[in-house]
């Protein structure tokens, strides 16, 4: 990263670094380096005790623990000062020892290199578990008709939906990918974005290298540089614009410059996503730092108070909602019978604490050992310093209010836009400390060090999903949001269908379900969904006693009907089956299925003209399904009708060619008409699609068989 930094600058003269330190400084020096020795024990400490209590820093706990204590050693040794200093000496000689139009290569052309290359990497290193956050939420949200009306939730990030229903299907088209692929990209850009704003704002505080490289640093320790890497969630654009609006804000309060782009980023980001708010307030509190003191004469007060009013401010609005009945989105201000869960909890500030040591854990040390030195630099209260106190507040109590059930270890990127205000202010207070101009060059390393380590094993969790699954089931297995005690263990209902409609994880989906149905029996979704589990294992007598359960309390689902129908002729109990598949298509007339099931049912009893009557109305809702086509074609075939069934056999096959269970029906109906030819060619065709499949003779010496009954 030192090299990426050191290459934008045109001229890059080579920096004489301070004289190692004597004996008289290591004390210093090491008490400088304390917040960042700290995390690597603190990481440890996750990797050897695994669990919910340490879900923010315990990603060591998905290697062997010896590699664990290896990787750490391994930081804790490169952070020693006299090390750190002679790995950036060893940069910074390499960098002078490269030719000179490497080293004055215009800064265009560079930037637009490195973007290049860093959304190559961002698209490369994209997160494949899908299952992270509701990304696949906007992803069926975008693919519903274009009328659908937005609204609920989605009006909170309403430019990010409408952004995406405009480039989704265009790039969809163009790159020929899936639109989950698709959704990465764009983010990815986002993400390029956003990385040159982390960039530009280290530039804009501070004109000395060192203290700049290590601001720079510090924001990337924030683990929310992973939405960079093209996340599949619709968070990215909206943290990149909110990041140029602190750029634009910080700008504006120094320089009085751009106040017109400031404005725009703020306002674009709101609209991408209302958690960006923090951001907003940036920018209105660059511009009243730059009034004249006559014309603020709050300021006299000095700005703690804004801390008191955001912190009373946030307490009053969420406990109005809460009066009122209309808190669905924000930690209530007090526990309820059926939800413990409140903003003085444990279980809620143990949910922040972990929080912030996932997305800003340098940000947490360093304010800690801000508050514990206290001895500062002799400067006034600078106004970046006050926009920087402002927004990483503001975004702590974004943070601290919205309810956890929405995110933490589960969707956490919804609120990890804590991550990077809180990692800038604290790594600005830090290096505006008397230590960091003497040590400062030796904090480079240590700081990148935090960085990887950080990011390192939360991109390799989210690109093993295997391994990422199984850490992620521990946690929310513990969660308090997911126990009996919250809701009657409502939010059990969401991850368990995650885990069977998304993931194939049955296995671990039931003991959800379980735990749901043994706190509130009257859950129809709940038993299905155990129904379902059962009967895709073949237990069809516990699968048709849940679906019994599901019926019993929501009678008027179709859905269930059919379930039961399915589960009953599975049982051998074809009269029961066919009775729930006809209650099933008086609750829905427009579900093709469900005549078709009748079908299926009526031929097994033999009553093939009902049950032809039954497939030509699943035909009739829905005339292009290959299945359809075949369930009736197969039965004029049973019945040797065979000039009928090579209509609807044919069709089917051309819909489908691989659709399983054609191929034998159509051929023995096009030998039973005399086309021999066409028959081959079929064979052909099924062979190319399975080599194992008989050939021609077969169904010649079958056909004869059949011929002669």
């Amino acid at each position: 990263m030192t090299w990426i930094l050191r290459m934008t600058r045109k001229n890059i003269p080579h920096t004489r670094h301070p004289a190692p330190m004597n004996s008289s400084e290591w004390s210093t020096g090491y008490a400088v380096l304390m917040p960042f020795i700290v995390l690597p024990l603190v990481y440890l400490i996750g990797a050897f005790y695994p669990g919910y209590a340490t879900w923010g820093f315990n990603y060591g706990g998905m290697f062997p623990r010896l590699v664990s204590v290896g990787i750490l050693a391994i930081v804790c040794l490169l952070m020693i000062p006299a090390v750190s200093r002679k790995i950036l000496t060893k940069s910074e000689q390499g960098m002078a020892a490269l030719p000179g139009p490497l080293r004055n290569i215009n800064r265009v052309v560079l930037v637009g290199l490195v973007s290049a290359l860093l959304l190559f990497l961002f698209i490369y290193w994209r997160s494949r578990a899908l299952f992270y956050g509701d990304g696949f939420l906007v992803l069926e949200y975008l693919s519903s008709s274009h009328d659908a009306v937005i609204s609920g939730k989605n009006l909170t990030q309403l430019l990010s939906i409408l952004s995406f229903r405009f480039f989704l299907p265009l790039l969809t088209q163009a790159l020929h990918a899936r639109p989950e692929i698709v959704m990465a990209v764009i983010n990815a850009l986002g993400g390029v974005v956003g990385f040159w704003a982390l960039y530009a704002i280290s530039k804009r505080l501070t004109d000395d290298p060192i203290r700049g490289r290590f601001l720079f640093c510090g924001m990337l320790t924030s683990a929310t540089v992973i939405l960079f890497f093209g996340y599949i969630e619709n968070y990215t654009w909206g943290i990149a614009l909110g990041l140029w609006t602190l750029y634009f804000s910080l700008d504006y309060a120094i320089r009085g410059r751009h106040p017109a782009l400031m404005v725009m980023c703020a306002l674009l980001a709101l609209m991408y996503h209302a958690v960006t708010v923090p951001f907003l307030l940036a920018a209105i509190m660059s511009v009243m730092l730059t009034r004249r003191q006559e014309d603020r004469p709050w300021a006299r007060f000095g700005y703690g108070w804004l801390g008191v009013a955001l912190v009373a401010g946030s307490f009053i609005m969420v406990g109005v909602l809460d009066l009122a009945g209309l808190n669905d989105y924000f930690v209530s201000i007090r526990p309820t019978g059926d939800n413990p869960y409140w903003f003085l909890s444990g279980a809620h500030l143990l949910d922040q604490f972990n929080l912030l040591l996932m997305v800003a854990p340098l940000g947490v040390t360093l304010t800690a050992y801000c508050l514990i030195v206290r001895r500062q630099r002799k400067n006034s209260p600078d106004r970046a310093g006050i926009i920087l106190g402002t927004t990483a507040l503001a975004s702590v109590l974004v943070a601290f209010w919205i309810d956890p059930a929405l995110g933490a270890p589960r969707d956490w990127d919804l609120l990890s836009i804590v991550g990077f205000p809180v990692s800038l202010w604290a790594a600005y207070r830090f290096s505006r400390k008397r230590g960091f101009a003497k040590h400062g060059g030796a904090l480079i390393v240590p700081v990148c060090l935090i960085a990887v380590l950080n990011v390192g094993p939360n991109l390799y969790e989210k690109n093993h999903p295997d391994r990422a699954l199984e850490r992620l089931d521990a946690l929310l297995w513990e969660c308090p949001h997911y126990q009996t005690t919250y809701k009657k263990a409502f939010r059990v209902m969401s991850w368990g269908t995650t885990l069977t409609g998304w993931l194939g994880r049955d296995d671990l989906a039931t003991k959800y379900f379980l735990r749901r149905v043994q706190t509130e029996s009257k859950s129809p979704g709940c038993w299905f969904s155990l129904g379902e589990i059962y009967y895709k294992s073949g237990s069809n007598d516990s699968a048709a006693s849940c679906f019994e359960q599901a019926i019993e309390y929501d009678s008027a689902s179709a859905l269930y009907m059919l379930s039961m129908s399915f589960a009953r002729k599975r049982q051998g109990l074809l009269n029961e089956a066919l009775d729930y598949a006809i209650l099933g298509e008086r609750l829905d007339s427009n579900d093709a299925t469900i005549p078709a099931v009748q079908g299926l049912i009526l031929r097994d009893l033999g009553r093939f003209d009902e049950a032809i009557s039954c497939f030509r109305r699943s035909l009739k809702i829905d005339p292009d399904t290959a299945l359809h086509l075949f369930n009736l074609g197969f039965t004029y075939y049973t019945v040797g009708r065979y000039d009928s069934a090579l209509v609807y056999l044919q069709r089917g096959y051309q819909r489908n060619p691989r659709l399983a269970g054609i191929h034998e029906p159509f051929i023995m109906t096009l030998l039973a008409l005399g086309r021999d030819g066409d028959a081959e060619q079929v064979v052909r065709e099924y062979q190319a699609i399975s080599p194992s499949a008989p050939g021609l003779d077969y169904y010649r010496a079958k056909r004869a068989a059949l011929s002669k009954k």
